[in-house]
């Protein structure tokens, strides 16, 4: 198996960081602030997670920050898609907001899913020679592991004429039909 993170997208799409992501959904909510008001939530919630969990190095520490800073982001994205006039028709086409509110999605996913569906692998990238040894050389592996949600990985497989099957649920893997697999750990969008 490989495992697949977040650099795969960075390196061969131009994919933002996770804090980046982060930060350019919160400068929706808040255009008029300063990326220092950004900066100063993201390190309330470093001092607050050493606070609560003093047992966990500054290392360990981190890798609890982008989950809460996301989901601060997303009640706030929410709330205001929900009660600010306007907000929903200026972040979303008409008919983005009728599946949101037809289907029940979470306003804040949508856009996240939005902006990650755009992506695509830039063959223009200096590292793209690799890719294509990577995916040249697929038979080797039984499956990749990702924490991408984002589709860069099938999209490369299925050029080299190769297909995974996409695992993206704890409910899809009983209904596993190939041999090789993409499972997704973080889900798809």
């Amino acid at each position: 198996y490989l495992f697949v993170g977040t650099g795969f997208s960075m390196r061969y799409s131009h994919a933002p960081s996770w804090n980046t992501l982060l930060f350019d959904i919160w400068t929706v909510i808040n255009p008029t602030k300063k990326e220092r008001d950004f900066n100063k939530l993201k390190q309330k919630i470093e001092m607050d997670i050493a606070s609560t969990k003093p047992d966990l190095n500054a290392e360990e520490q981190k890798y609890y920050v982008n989950p809460i800073l996301a989901s601060v982001i997303e009640k706030e994205f929410n709330d205001r898609y929900y009660s600010d006039d306007g907000f929903d028709i200026n972040v979303f086409r008409e008919d983005e907001n009728d599946d949101i509110i037809d289907k029940h999605l979470n306003p804040f996913k949508y856009l996240v899913a939005k902006q990650t569906s755009q992506m695509t692998i830039d063959e223009t990238m200096p590292g793209f020679k690799e890719l294509a040894f990577l995916t040249k050389n697929q038979n080797k592996f039984a499956g990749i592991i990702t924490t991408n949600y984002d589709t860069l990985i099938e999209d490369a497989a299925e050029k080299q004429g190769d297909f995974y099957q996409v695992i993206s649920q704890d409910k899809d893997i009983p209904y596993k039909t190939s041999q090789k697999e993409i499972i997704k750990m973080h889900g798809d969008f």
